[in-house]
């Protein structure tokens, strides 16, 4: 005997779970959250700008779609991320650099050039971290 099942899908209510105040939505903002403060802790510390400017939004990006994003919102992230070659040279005569935190220099110095900086992807680790604490690796 043939039995025939009729499923019906709400679409709409699916969608909703992506929009604000939806399930799907409220995951990835706890998700996104917790990005947030992964990327705190693994992120390198000289003064704390970089640190304090780490930010997350979510947004509904559409029927069946939501995004998260964690930002850096300072200008050297970029040379953290990603790092620098050297060495790295003035396009006048002499760069000005401030010292290392604790060195016996107690004023910015002069210098020829400096060396590169290896690549800190913080964001990166945070991301995989993360995603690991959620159990989606």
């Amino acid at each position: 005997m043939a039995t025939t099942v009729h499923v019906k899908v709400y679409d709409a209510r699916i969608a909703a779970a992506f929009m604000p105040g939806g399930m799907v939505y409220g995951q990835m903002r706890s998700t996104s959250r917790l990005n947030r403060a992964v990327a705190k802790a693994k992120a390198p510390v000289r003064t704390g700008a970089m640190r304090d400017s780490i930010d997350s939004d979510v947004q509904a990006s559409g029927a069946f779609r939501t995004t998260y994003r964690v930002g850096v919102g300072t200008d050297h992230a970029r040379f953290v991320l990603g790092g620098t070659t050297g060495p790295i040279r003035p396009r006048g005569e002499y760069l000005r650099v401030r010292p290392a935190p604790n060195s016996w220099y107690g004023v910015p110095v002069f210098r020829r050039s400096v060396r590169g900086q290896a690549a800190n992807n913080f964001l990166g680790e945070s991301l995989v971290s993360t995603f690991a604490l959620r159990g989606l690796l």
